[in-house]
């Protein structure tokens, strides 16, 4: 299954699938950029790992950490800096 999520963030539109994150480019189509800290997305990715640091919980996957937090009592995923 194809899963691609739209994310606002910091007035910008992303997109994200996978653990990548890309932006469309008016030129080139769409550019693959650094994961951004702060965003959150729905899924994880496939192939995450679960690592703990002082206590809590994250996932890690393609070299992004991502912390599970609860928005309306829906789980989602913050990336964050480690």
């Amino acid at each position: 299954v194809y899963k691609r999520q739209v994310v606002r963030f910091r007035g910008e539109r992303l997109f994200y699938h996978d653990g990548v994150f890309y932006r469309k480019h008016r030129r080139r189509g769409y550019v693959v950029i650094p994961a951004p800290y702060g965003v959150e997305v729905s899924y994880l990715p496939d192939g995450y790992r679960e690592v703990w640091r002082g206590g809590s919980r994250y996932y890690h996957s393609h070299g992004v950490h991502y912390r599970p937090i609860q928005r309306s009592g829906v789980t989602v995923f913050l990336s964050v800096r480690l």
